[in-house]
């Protein structure tokens, strides 16, 4: 419903005809990805934010938009950058755009990222970073715009963190696109199309598309997908031998032996008789938090599907269980 107001109140909540409140409310009807500017400020130290205020601006010359309140702490160092990173989150970055939105004093404790041009720190994880030469500055309100010449780029196939009505999200495909687009593939495709018409395709992108976001915020706990895997696998049996584990989660023997050992000096497991290693209670508590968080991956999902959708496909797959190989996983991931 459009509503006039008057253009001035004592109180100061509204200003120019608009409500502040409600001016950010309907602005926030705009979903928009997530994002780090971070730059190199004049004492060498890395600054970064989270900002939402991003746009692309040109194809000749490549530019890009953001803007940064004149209030902000790093205010006076992103002005003196001779450019900055702009770090699109990927879907498994939530924690650090919580991060870098507060008021830190390092933001940068133990994140992982690599010095990039200008000095601008680049974050690993992301879905997509530009990399900017200071371009132009425009005055705007409470903001100064930013423009940024893009000079280098690099992006993969992550999930992207998205923001709307002032929460965080992630994309899900519409109904009506889905089934639309579906019908389209279905008329398309010919009997010698094995893209989308034959299993083996089906599962191997299916996988790709679900397990690299998944496994990105497991890691991003410090936890390898092989101890995840171990856990999992030790939690309802309680004990099993290196050999044995090795069969059920198909991860070579050495990354086996080489997790076992680690995670028993971290108590997560324990030795038994006959060779066989056992789950302690901290690694039960350590299994809790991960099943949390696969919870929650799984609800953003199939987020949009009905029950009995998520139950076929569920039971489709149990099909093959045990009877699908996995790329064996190295002592590294």
């Amino acid at each position: 419903m459009t509503e006039q107001v008057p253009a001035f109140t004592e109180d100061g909540i509204t200003l120019g005809g608009f409500d502040r409140r409600r001016f950010r409310q309907c602005a926030g009807r705009f979903a928009t990805g997530v994002t780090i500017i971070a730059a190199r400020g004049p004492d060498g130290r890395p600054v970064g934010v989270t900002a939402n205020s991003f746009s692309s601006v040109s194809l000749d010359p490549p530019l890009i938009l953001w803007s940064l309140a004149l209030s902000a702490r790093s205010f006076n160092a992103f002005r003196a950058a001779q450019g900055y990173a702009v770090n699109i989150l990927s879907a498994a970055q939530l924690d650090l755009a919580s991060r870098f939105a507060r008021s830190d004093q390092d933001k940068f404790a133990g994140v992982d990222w690599r010095e990039g041009a200008f000095g601008a720190p680049v974050i690993g994880g992301a879905s997509a970073t530009l990399e900017c030469r200071a371009f132009a500055e425009h005055e705007g309100g409470d903001h100064l715009i930013f423009i940024g010449e893009v000079i280098a780029i690099d992006h993969d196939a992550s999930e992207q963190l998205l923001f709307m009505d002032g929460e965080f999200s992630r994309r899900s495909a519409h109904p009506s696109l889905a089934r639309s687009a579906g019908e389209r593939r279905e008329a398309e495709i010919g009997e010698d199309d094995l893209r989308y018409d034959f299993i083996v395709p089906l599962l191997v992108r299916a996988k790709e598309a679900v397990t690299e976001p998944f496994y990105a915020e497991i890691k991003a706990t410090g936890v390898s997908v092989a101890e995840m895997r171990l856990l999992a696998c030790l939690a309802p049996r309680g004990m099993a031998t290196p050999a044995e584990i090795a069969a059920r989660i198909f991860v070579d023997a050495a990354t086996i032996d080489a997790q076992i050992l680690r995670m028993t000096k971290e108590g997560l497991l324990a030795s038994t008789e006959r060779s066989a290693v056992a789950i302690t209670e901290t690694g039960r508590h350590k299994l809790q938090l991960l099943n949390a968080i696969a919870r929650r991956y799984e609800a953003r999902l199939f987020a949009g599907l009905d029950a009995e959708r998520i139950a076929v496909l569920k039971d489709a797959l149990r099909l093959f269980d045990g009877a699908i190989s996995a790329t064996p996983i190295s002592a590294t991931e």
